[in-house]
């Protein structure tokens, strides 16, 4: 019998992962391409010519039905019942989010459900997924910046002019390896299943917008992602910071003084610097040292491994109450849980349960259950407030999630199953602890 392995989640939501050199794009350049979500820092610079929005080019330009969110590709390499039964949860996902976003355009989505070890040559890989956004575009924000947009937040903006979008806003690769539990199965969940629903949910909520720039890049400290030019003497030009929509909003807690502005003061003494021959950015920064600034980013490290050190700022704030604790508990800043996530141990028991960076088995009935929220949206007030400052369009008049879904009214009520459940290979049958949602 095969061993079922469960296997951390990760969630796209950072630049910088597996040590992946800062690459020198065209500051210029509009749209950026993310060719592997599991790359997330490796991003190329495309031509998308911007033109009224009346004459732009749009891959679903001329929709027939109202605008929502929906699979333009799904690979799957299990079973036809287990592909089918993939497939349906997305459907359930998209009409959750459908039921608290108002879409002014549907975002696409390409989904992979494959075994990495087989399909990927993946073997004991730590991943049970991984999801970003398949293309960026670079706005003007009010504050003069230019910050990267989710493709499938500027489909939702009103623009004056907007770029030629691409056919995918949203990818999207989950393991097959889980020991997955679907909403549209006949039988309750197991102790040890875990709801494939909730991992979806996490997952396009990212890809909608949730995430960072923030990272430890050349263990100096915390800074936003540096860019780099090459010189014609063979040196390197630091050239500037790129954030995401979503940092405009990080602040220091309690002093509530914007992670924006600390960049800024970072990349004013990065770029006053002068360059020889042979510099490269690991040496820039390191100029940095003893300086006051290398003390910043030193200090935004400490912030992000500190709970409750950094938040996020919603949109009509009026004071600290109103705040979103983001998740720096982590001991060493981690790549794909820290900023990206809400903090873990003040949503133990919340309705934002979908957005820690790890979570334990059970249906999100149950869960919504035991916060007392069983018959709202999984989406928890926090992720609706952090979605809307990010500029959806919320829905005021949300359906009950009796009418979403299928299987609500016999599983809302019923605990997990107590069959028997199968030995692994080494003949365990312990119930599973909490695991990542990276």
């Amino acid at each position: 019998m095969r061993k079922a392995i469960l296997l951390p989640l990760l969630v796209e939501c950072i630049a910088g992962v597996m040590g992946i050199p800062v690459s020198d794009v065209a500051l210029d350049s509009l749209c950026y391409e993310h060719p592997n979500s599991f790359e997330p820092n490796y991003i190329v610079p495309v031509e998308c010519h911007a033109s009224a929005r009346d004459n732009a080019r749009v891959s679903d330009e001329a929709e027939k039905e109202p605008p929502t969110m929906r699979l333009v590709s799904f690979k799957c390499t299990e079973s036809v019942v287990t592909c089918e039964k993939a497939k349906a949860t997305f459907q359930i996902a998209f009409d959750i989010l459908r039921n608290v976003i108002d879409f002014k355009r549907t975002v696409n989505v390409k989904a992979a459900y494959v075994n990495y070890c087989e399909d990927m040559d993946w073997c004991h890989s730590s991943l049970l997924g991984y999801a970003g956004p398949a293309r960026s575009i670079k706005l003007n924000d009010s504050d003069g910046k230019r910050r990267l947009y989710p493709q499938a937040l500027v489909k939702q903006m009103e623009l004056s002019e907007v770029p030629e979008f691409s056919g995918v806003d949203i990818q999207a690769t989950f393991n097959s390896e889980a020991r997955f539990w679907f909403q549209v199965d006949p039988n309750p969940i197991k102790r040890r299943q875990y709801d494939f629903l909730s991992v979806i949910l996490h997952e396009l909520i990212h890809g909608l917008g949730f995430t960072t720039q923030w990272d430890n890049y050349f263990k100096i400290g915390l800074t936003p992602r540096p860019n780099f030019q090459n010189l014609r003497n063979g040196g390197t030009r630091f050239v500037g910071f790129t954030e995401n929509a979503f940092d405009q909003y990080l602040a220091e807690y309690p002093s509530m003084t914007r992670l924006t502005e600390i960049a800024d003061q970072i990349s004013n003494r990065l770029l006053s610097q002068k360059y020889e021959s042979g510099s490269s950015g690991w040496g820039i920064f390191r100029k940095l040292q003893d300086t006051v600034e290398a003390q910043i980013t030193q200090d935004l490290l400490s912030a992000g491994t500190r709970p409750n050190a950094i938040v996020f700022l919603p949109k009509n704030a009026k004071d600290l109450n109103d705040t979103i604790f983001l998740e720096t508990s982590i001991g060493r800043f981690t790549q794909g849980s820290s900023l990206c996530h809400l903090d873990y141990q003040s949503n133990l028991n919340s309705p934002d349960f979908v957005m820690k960076y790890k979570s334990g088995p059970g249906s999100i009935q149950a869960k919504l259950r035991q916060v007392k929220q069983s018959k709202y949206s999984p989406i928890g007030p926090q992720l609706i407030g952090i979605l809307e400052t990010l500029g959806y369009a919320i829905n005021t008049n949300p359906k009950p999630l009796s009418e979403i879904l299928p299987n609500w009214q016999t599983l809302a009520n019923t605990e997990p199953s107590t069959e028997p459940e199968e030995e692994d290979e080494d003949g365990s049958n312990q119930t599973e602890p909490e695991f990542l949602l990276w």
